[in-house]
């Protein structure tokens, strides 16, 4: 949740305060009521959806990093074995190249590879000091990034989709807030402790933003 958000979600609980001190002058039914109710509404959907979506995030991108690792570490591990049995056959150490950046879909794509040029040379692999099960360690480690790839992808979706959630629900909370504005503003004009009370709840706290370039 950013610094903005918070700050929104503040003013949303201190109106969510006004309206519970001030509930006499709102009685049940009435429009300033119904409009406080949609504040505090509004106020519990961003609320569940900034944290579903933190918690998805964070998890989808704690996976990778492992993963990435481990998937690395064995496909290096192919290609500098490789390298030694091309010795005495030249062509091979080309079949089994770690290519840079190493994004996803070259990951992905270059384990493919690697599985099926290693497949039929899987013995000498072993010679050279291979484990036994380096092809199934690597189909393990291919399995896991893959689930990792997939769980950031999903978190940016479910991201994109809490985003459009909430700023539905600020808008929505802005019209209510608009309209028991004008019922406190006009209704309640001569009531000072009332209109200062208003003006404090409804406040939006500044958010101090660092400048990206210094002296700026």
């Amino acid at each position: 949740m950013d610094k903005e958000l918070r700050a929104r979600l503040g003013m949303y609980d201190r109106v969510g305060q006004f309206a519970t001190t001030n509930a006499s002058k709102f009685p049940e039914g009435s429009p300033g009521q119904q409009a406080f109710d949609r504040v505090s509404k509004a106020a519990a959907v961003i609320r569940t959806e900034a944290s579903a979506s933190t918690e998805r995030t964070r998890a989808g991108r704690a996976q990778k990093p492992p993963a990435l690792g481990d998937i690395v570490l064995k496909l290096d591990a192919i290609t500098r074995t490789a390298r030694v049995l091309a010795r005495s056959t030249p062509q091979l150490e080309e079949a089994f190249v770690l290519p840079r950046p190493k994004r996803d879909d070259v990951i992905l794509s270059t384990t493919e590879a690697f599985l099926r040029n290693a497949e039929p040379l899987s013995a000498r692999f072993i010679e050279r000091g291979m484990p036994p099960t380096f092809l199934y360690d690597l189909r393990s480690a291919q399995a896991a990034f893959q689930k990792a790839v997939d769980a950031k992808a999903t978190s940016r979706v479910t991201r994109a989709s809490a985003l459009a959630t909430i700023t539905t629900a600020v808008a929505e909370a802005n019209a209510a807030l608009e309209e028991v504005d004008v019922i406190v503003r006009y209704h309640f004009a001569s009531d000072a402790a009332m209109q200062a009370g208003w003006t404090n709840a409804r406040r939006l706290d500044r958010v101090h933003r660092v400048s990206a370039t210094p002296g700026t």
